[in-house]
């Protein structure tokens, strides 16, 4: 029902990709939920929609939510989009994922982004002189908001990964019998 993979073989002889065939509902799926992970990542827009209450017409703009007009009042609705951002039967959604990217802890990292492209590093290490994950042991409030993140966001794509049906090794290596 959701997908078959079927291999896909590239110039090389030696590399095989699988090719994931989605039927039309699964890829409107795969769509909304890359679309859903892109926001989380992106910085201006995710800011915007925590000022949602204060005006959903960016929001309808970025078709995170929909908009109709009834009766000369606007009525607003969930799209495919922001579904991922409402707590799913499970209890999870992206927004402990977006809430991580957009924590100060993380924000103020960026300022470093020249620094660590040109002498080598990363962003968070040289803005807090540690890993996010040394970091995040001496900070409650942060280690909070990083493992509801990773937790939420482990459990998303885990699941997503068991509904194709199939795991495939795309790791490379010598594979064992």
């Amino acid at each position: 029902m959701y997908s078959t993979i079927t291999p896909n073989v590239m110039a090389s002889t030696l590399e095989t990709k699988p090719h994931i065939v989605l039927d039309d509902e699964r890829k409107q799926e795969e769509e909304s939920f890359h679309y859903a992970v892109q926001l989380v990542v992106s910085s201006a827009l995710p800011m915007s929609m925590q000022l949602a209450i204060e005006d959903s017409s960016v929001l309808t703009t970025h078709s995170i939510l929909g908009c109709s007009v009834v009766d000369g009042q606007r009525l607003y609705s969930l799209s495919a989009v922001s579904k991922h951002f409402v707590t799913n039967e499970d209890g999870i959604s992206l927004g402990s994922v977006m809430a991580l990217f957009q924590d100060m802890v993380f924000i103020n990292s960026w300022s470093k982004l020249k620094y660590a492209v040109v002498e080598g590093g990363i962003p968070f290490d040289r803005f807090h002189g540690m890993p996010s994950f040394e970091y995040s042991g001496l900070n409650p409030r942060f280690n909070q908001v990083f493992n509801a993140a990773m937790f939420n966001h482990t459990t998303v794509v885990m699941k997503r990964i068991l509904q194709l049906g199939q795991l495939v090794d795309v790791g490379g290596g010598l594979a064992w019998e």
